[in-house]
């Protein structure tokens, strides 16, 4: 069996199947780093099983010693649904010991608890990190996303997505979570100073393209998302060690990121994996190119263009209809999947189109401005002669409403109306 091992990796490593990515192990092949060609880097820092009696058991600090289970299965599954999907894999760094001898999402001394051998793979493991996300780095700059992998064993069953906000946090309202101050905690915050619709921080946390919502509109509910903002006073995870370290949480650390913890229901079997991979690959493929306009699987694919039928600066109640270049399917960021939408309200519009699977292109975006005007000035009221006459409010192009006051001739009783018109019959 070893020397089959030996045997494939020596035919990964060399290139025969390009199916496959490059292999690299650290000692004793308790660490193993696949290189991908994707901006994705997932680390699985808690799924391994291997207790080599030369790493005692962690005693040090009061260990978690619980293991992650089947979150190398999973990764391994999100690794192949990817390919599938794109035809190139992520880069993704697994820890192969069981988590009594080695916590990797912890900081080195609680993490080995001093142990030579530990020491060395908790090292290795960082040191794949720091590789991988150097190499997409160089690759797509500014567009590299990391996943933290995991597993919790909470009663509800629902993802958790650790962007280090704490319960209370996340429980705040969005004027809150949009300030200055609480957008520089996330894990995401370059990616909501760079996403090319504009999003702000709650948009990205829990708006109608996050990453929850998209999860949960896939059928794998999440928080937070549009459809659980935040999880209130249940149990949460929300982030550790290398989410904070390995995401622009860190100072002077470009990439994006989230901790992902997955429920038992998506991990428990293979069918289960399988289905929640191919979701996942699919959400993330619609997550890049919703807030990076990058397509991953790299098809061709023509830009869409946005047109208008009129201006796109109109008064209070009137409204311009947006059309998208033709295309197969269509998804506005209103989430309309039309090709064209009817707009009554100022804002930023953009559309995702597809002609096949896993090949799409998002346009550039388009504004639209409601203008304010100013109320029509009062004018004296005049007797007009004739059957009718026009009033026009010049340099106004909005329509309001106003008052206006005529008579009949020869006689002395006013009358008032409220018109939004411009023309009055007189009696």
């Amino acid at each position: 069996m070893k020397l089959k091992k030996i045997f494939c990796l020596i035919l990964i490593l060399s290139g025969c199947f390009k199916s496959h990515s490059q292999v690299i192990y650290g000692a004793n092949s308790y660490i193993e780093y696949h290189k991908g060609t994707l901006p994705i880097i997932i680390s699985v820092p808690h799924g391994g099983s291997l207790t080599p009696s030369s790493i005692p058991d962690r005693t040090c600090n009061n260990p978690t010693l619980v293991t992650d289970a089947y979150t190398i299965s999973l990764a391994k599954q999100i690794d192949s649904s990817l390919f599938n999907l794109t035809g190139k894999h992520p880069h993704i760094i697994y820890c192969n010991l069981k988590r009594t001898k080695i916590d990797c999402n912890r900081e080195i001394v609680e993490g080995a608890c001093g142990n030579a051998e530990a020491t060395q793979a908790w090292n290795e493991f960082h040191h794949f990190i720091d590789t991988a996300e150097s190499i997409v780095q160089n690759q797509f700059p500014g567009k590299a996303f990391y996943i933290d992998l995991h597993g919790h064993g909470h009663t509800i069953q629902q993802l958790e997505l650790g962007y280090l906000y704490t319960s209370t946090q996340l429980g705040y309202s969005d004027s809150v979570l949009n300030t200055s101050y609480y957008t520089n905690l996330s894990s995401i915050k370059n990616l909501v100073a760079s996403n090319v619709n504009g999003y702000n921080n709650t948009n990205m946390l829990r708006g109608n393209f996050a990453l929850g919502t998209l999860l949960a509109n896939a059928g794998f509910p999440a928080v937070p998302s549009l459809q659980t903002p935040s999880p209130g006073t249940n149990p949460y995870f929300d982030g550790g060690f290398n989410t904070a370290n390995y995401t622009c949480h860190a100072a002077g650390n470009p990439v994006n990121g989230v901790q992902i913890e997955c429920n038992s229901n998506v991990r428990s079997s293979y069918a289960n994996r399988k289905v929640f991979a191919d979701s996942l690959a699919s959400v993330l493929f619609k997550y890049f190119l919703i807030h990076e306009n990058l397509n991953l699987s790299g098809c061709n694919i023509t830009t869409p263009v946005i047109s208008a039928n009129g201006p796109t600066t109109f008064c209070p109640g009137n409204s311009v209809t947006l059309t998208s270049s033709a295309s197969t399917s269509y998804l506005w960021n209103t989430g309309a999947t039309t090709q064209s939408i009817l707009v009554l309200t100022a804002g930023t519009y953009s559309v995702t189109v597809s002609n096949a699977p896993a090949c799409y292109a998002s346009s550039a975006p388009v504004n639209t401005t409601v203008s304010i005007c100013a109320a029509p000035t009062n004018i004296s009221s005049t007797v007009i002669s004739g059957t009718s006459a026009t009033i026009n409010w010049i340099g106004n192009s909005c329509a309001y409403q106003y008052r206006i006051q005529y008579r009949k001739q020869g006689t002395t009783t006013w009358t008032e109306t409220i018109s939004l018109h411009q023309q009055f019959l007189k009696h």
